[in-house]
């Protein structure tokens, strides 16, 4: 089966496609709007700098509708043609951004029962539909997508107005975003055109079943969908191909990109002179204010940070950035990585460190494991934040990029000792085996680690083979719940290290720490310090 066939197969109207227009689209939508009763006649299209160009101008042509053209970049501050009895085609210099959106819209007096909204800016496409005020309410939204992103990712350029495309395949939004963000405005996905535009209608608007994209689609159908050297054979002869095309892959993972959560009900704790946002509608509000916390916030560890000169922190499963903000505080200038998968969490951090005038950390949103990978499962409790899993069957999940910590180091420059720490509900071992490559070639970092048997065990991991992986490699010790006053600093930590016939006694010793075997203890892990000449 040829490439045309087997997307038609998916995305039916693909069978509409015609060569006469740009990527075919012209087709496609005249086919739509044979089935769709016409409105205002009228369609806006941002994102072309010229009348008679762009995703409509077959469909303007032979209808002879209005339409409203706005970009930055338009030929001119204003143009009119006539393209039928008792319509016009304007294109506008205008920037078109979220908060301007609306008033855009009302300065061109555009209808609100227009029939078509084509939003393609590069940039920030979902913010902009996101903006739009149910006031206009297109009967189809066609919107380009970041077809790079994998497959179940919600990932959008982050809402910066001041960030622009730098023909990168940083741009747009995923399917998965814009799918969501569909839904929620009311519409219903009907066509995939290949790497380029979505198709979205109102709910409310009947339209030809067979006519529709499959609606069991699967990741399968994915890169059929999203081949685009097919598509450009296919749809757009020898043209030029995009600016994008031979560019790396997005790591949606960090700036410029977001990943998407829906809104979460939060509050705020004062935690020794911080403002700290917590999630306020699960468990996690509660624990932020024990008094754990509050020892925390005074602990000597952030003043030994400083002393024994750490130039990185390296904080894996951030939450919403308290350690990593106690961490910048203590030591100012110190680089934070922080690394949270959740995306409501990672939300929280950027607003954390904001909202404190903090510099932001690099925040990387994503699963720390063995390996790098464009994107897996990661899985969110239902009851705290605080105890979300890489694996947990009965959660709900979301799907993001893995990454592996010798993967993100590999290219960092120098900037001193590096302390690492990692709180990841069991995931640990994962977490430390693609760290081995950095542990090993740099001299004087110290690693902060949760040792929870049970926790691990969830995840498919022997606690004992997590202490044999540290006592091959390392020197470690259990790390005390609170470091003592007077505690000099972090060698003392290491006075008690844990012996290698010892594990299963140890092991013994921390499930029996709570309730139903399931204690925990943290450990700090250094490099094994060279044996004395003999």
């Amino acid at each position: 089966m040829d490439w045309k066939t087997h997307v038609a197969a998916i995305s039916p109207l693909f069978s509409f496609a015609e060569h006469g227009t740009w990527g075919g689209e012209g087709g496609v939508l005249r086919r739509i709007f044979q089935s769709l009763p016409a409105r205002a006649r009228f369609g806006v299209e941002f994102g072309q700098r010229t009348i008679g160009t762009g995703t409509l101008a077959g469909l303007l042509r032979s209808r002879g509708w209005g339409a409203l053209y706005m970009d930055v970049q338009a030929v001119a501050e204003r143009q009119t043609r006539v393209s039928g009895p008792g319509q016009s085609i304007t294109l506008v210099r205008e920037k078109v951004l979220p908060s301007t959106i609306n008033a855009l819209f009302e300065k061109h007096g555009v209808p609100e029962d227009l029939d078509v909204l084509v939003i393609d800016i590069d940039s920030l496409d979902y913010w902009v539909w996101q903006a739009l005020s149910a006031r206009w309410a297109p009967s189809l939204v066609v919107i380009e997508y970041n077809a790079h992103v994998p497959w179940g990712v919600q990932a959008s350029i982050a809402p910066d107005e001041g960030w622009s495309y730098q023909r990168t395949r940083d741009y747009g939004a995923s399917f998965e975003a814009l799918r969501g963000l569909a839904a929620g405005k009311g519409y219903r996905l009907i066509h995939v055109h290949g790497p380029w535009n979505l198709y979205f209608l109102k709910n409310d608007i009947d339209f030809p079943t067979e006519l529709c994209i499959k609606p069991d689609l699967t990741a399968d159908d994915f890169p059929v969908l999203t081949d685009t050297e097919a598509f450009y054979d296919a749809y757009c002869g020898d043209a030029k191909r995009p600016s994008w095309f031979d560019a790396p892959p997005p790591d949606v993972s960090r700036a410029p990109w977001q990943l998407l959560a829906p809104p979460s009900k939060t509050s705020r704790v004062e935690i020794a002179g911080l403002r700290v946002e917590v999630l306020a509608d699960k468990h996690d509000l509660t624990w932020y204010q024990q008094r754990k916390v509050f020892e925390e916030s005074v602990s000597p560890m952030y003043r030994f940070l400083r002393e024994e000169g750490f130039g990185r922190f390296v904080d894996v499963g951030a939450n919403v950035g308290f350690i990593s903000m106690l961490a910048l505080r203590a030591v100012p200038g110190v680089e934070i990585i922080a690394i949270e998968a959740d995306p409501t969490l990672a939300a929280l951090i950027r607003a954390n460190f904001a909202a404190n005038a903090l510099v932001g950390p690099t925040l990387v949103n994503a699963v720390v494991g063995e390996r790098s990978l464009p994107t897996t499962g990661f899985s969110l409790n239902p009851n705290s934040s605080l105890d979300n899993r890489v694996v947990m069957a009965k959660w709900a999940q979301v799907r993001l990029p893995m990454i592996s910590l010798d993967d993100l180091l590999a290219n960092q420059a120098p900037v001193g000792r590096t302390f690492i720490k990692i709180d990841t509900q069991g995931f640990e071992l994962p977490i430390l085996r693609g760290l081995e490559k950095f542990l090993s070639g740099e001299d004087g970092w110290l690693l902060k680690m949760e040792f929870a048997p049970d926790w691990l065990r969830s995840q498919g991991h022997d606690p004992l083979v997590v202490l044999d992986h540290l006592q091959q490699r390392y020197e470690f010790a259990e790390f005390p719940e609170r470091i003592t006053f007077d505690t000099p600093g972090f060698a003392a930590l290491f006075t008690t290290t844990i012996a290698a016939h010892r594990h299963a006694d140890f092991l013994a010793y921390v499930v029996s720490l709570n309730k139903g075997g399931r204690g925990w203890v943290d450990l700090i892990v250094r490099p094994r310090p060279p044996r004395a000449p003999t």
